[in-house]
Formats: structure tokens, sequence, C-alpha cells
């Protein structure tokens, strides 16, 4: 067994999942943990749940949107988007989300080029916008964050944004083809071979971004909203910045799930608006908790027969070209496929 495959195997990542949430269940009180999400109120709860099915259906939106042709009907993408999330999640050893989501279009469309370009674009856009919002948090909560910190992220905002407008450059690309490994070379440019399908439709893609950076406060309202229900006392420009990140950093492929990386994060950036650590742990759990009950109508429309089966190269290409990004961030990194051992983050 080499030293990669042993980095990402199943019992490694479960390792690290149980040693990090056993640390701070072992620092932190456990009974107050599970009295505080008891105590939940109820209608709140729900209301976060809605808002999670919700962001599902609009994520089908969103990536409608960036399918440059032969587009099936809305309700189409919304389908597969369920069954896909539900896929990735609770059946482990199919396929990752991303090739699901990839699969269903393709066997709609009859255009897996077309579907494979929507599914890159979409996840880039997706981890630009988590950035984004990261920078934009940054700069309005300027009563929790330092100048300095507010200062960093304008800067990288504006570097982010130039960055961007790089990658749609042939002269820049040349450069850059020069100076970096091949294999990241060649990841690239299937990333760039996607993007140049949009390099005439530029309306659609600034709209997309629009609709990614809606999605991604969407998310935020969505854990505001479990904030409330469990009465914990922090501001929603804050959790602008604190969102965004416990999803990045969740995304990272050494855990199962996100656990205990997750909640470490909430612990340590909610710790600076004065939240507790057991409130910062009740609340990332009950993030995890309706992001996989949200995806739970997929699950009824998977047993009532709805699969996302394509033939199986296109299924495989798929895979393969969703390795050019980390992890979904619409998927929140919930993708049970990776599970498999040494599988990749997808």
């Amino acid at each position: 067994m080499n030293i990669k495959s042993i980095l990402t195997s199943t019992w490694l990542r479960w390792l690290v999942s149980l040693i990090l949430f056993g640390v701070l269940l072992a620092i932190t009180d456990v009974s107050l943990i599970g009295a505080t999400i008891k105590a939940a109120s109820l209608p709140w709860l729900l209301a976060g749940l809605l808002a999670a099915m919700s962001l599902t259906a609009y994520g089908a939106v969103k990536w409608w949107v960036l399918m440059p042709r032969s587009r099936a009907a809305i309700p189409v993408f919304i389908r597969v988007n369920f069954i896909s999330n539900f896929v990735g999640i609770f059946v482990p050893g199919i396929v990752g989300i991303e090739a699901a989501r990839i699969a269903g279009i393709t066997r709609s469309s009859k255009d897996f080029p077309a579907a494979l370009a929507s599914v890159l674009v979409d996840r880039m856009f997706g981890l630009t916008t988590l950035a984004i919002t990261v920078m934009l948090g940054g700069i309005l909560a300027t009563a929790v964050v330092p100048p300095f910190v507010t200062i960093a992220c304008l800067v990288s905002l504006v570097l982010l944004l130039g960055g961007g407008f790089l990658m749609m450059s042939y002269r820049f690309r040349a450069w850059s083809g020069s100076i970096l490994p091949a294999k990241i070379e060649a990841a690239l440019g299937k990333l760039y071979e996607c993007l140049d399908l949009y390099r005439s439709r530029k309306p659609t893609l600034a709209l997309s971004l629009v609709l990614s950076l809606i999605f991604q406060m969407g998310r935020v309202v969505m854990t505001y909203l479990l904030a409330i229900s469990l009465s914990i006392d922090v501001s929603f420009s804050y959790l602008i910045v604190v969102v965004p990140v416990a999803l990045f950093v969740q995304m990272i492929p050494i855990s199962v799930y996100g656990i205990g990386i997750r909640e470490s994060a909430m612990v340590a950036l909610l710790a600076v608006a004065g939240v507790s650590a057991e409130a910062a742990i009740s609340l990332s759990i009950l993030m995890l908790g309706v992001q996989i009950a949200g995806s739970l109508p997929g699950g009824v429309l998977f047993a009532l027969g709805n699969r996302l089966d394509a033939p199986t190269d296109k299924v495989a290409d798929a895979a393969d070209a969703a390795d050019v990004l980390p992890s979904s961030p619409d998927a929140a990194g919930l993708d049970a496929a990776n599970l498999k051992p040494g599988a990749s983050e997808s």
C-alpha cells in the first residue's frame, strides 16, 4: 500500500474525524450540547430545513443557466440535482455527486460536452463565490474583524476578480503553461476548454456569477435561521465570514463529511463573536443535519425509479473531469462516493 492510498483511505478519514470530534467533546460539556440541540425552536429549525431544500432547487436553476446548449427543462435539472445529492451522500460506490450530475443531464440532453462544461464551470463559480463571500464578510463585519483583515480581504477581492479575467486570456494561458507542471496544465486545459464554450456568452457568465453569489448568501441565511433556532446571538454580517470558511475547510479531503474539521472551524470562528464552544458545535451539527435531510427528496425520486445512468465510459470521463477542481461547495463536501478506499474528493 503506497502513501497516497493510505492518505486517501476511508479508515484514515474516519480516524481524523473521530479524533477531532472526540477532542472537541472532551473539552466541552457534552450534556450542554445535547440540551442546546434539544431546546432548538422547531419553527426556525424547519425554516432552516426548507432553506436547505430551496437551495438545492435554486442550485439547479443556476446550473441550468450555465448549460451552453441542448438545455433540458428546468424541472429536469432540479430532479437531477436532488437525486445526485442523495446518491452522492447515501449510496457509496456509484459515482461522485458531480459525475452523477453530468450523467443525469447527459441522459436528457444527449450532449456530454455541454453537460461537462456546465458542471465544471458551475463548480468553479461556486468555489470563486465562496471566496468572494468570505472577503465581503471581512469587509462588512468591521465590528468583529480587525482593520488589517478588512484591508486584506479588499485586496484579495481585487486580485481574485483580476485572476478571473486573466483565465480568459490566451496570452496568460500560454505564459502559465510554460511555468506550470505538465499535470496541472493538462487539468487546467480541461477547464479552459469548458470556459471557451462561454467566450461568446459573457452575459451568461456574468449572470451565473451573480446567481452563485446569491446562492452563497442563501447558505448564510440557512445558517442564520439555525442560529436563531438555537438562540445563538451572532450577527448576520459575521456569519458571512464564518459560513464560507467552514464550507471551505470541510472540503479538505482528510475527514468523513467534514466531521471534526467543520466543528473545529465553527468553534474557532464563532469564539471571536463570543459564542460558546457548545453552541458552535450544536450549530455545526444542525448544519450537517439539514444538509443531509435536504437531500431526502432525491431519495424519494430515486426510490420511484428515477436513475442517473449513462453510458459507462461517459460516467468514467465525467468522474475524471470532475477532479479538475476541489469538492463541490454546493454539495458541501458531503459525498459518500469519496469513502471508497483510494477515492479522491470530487
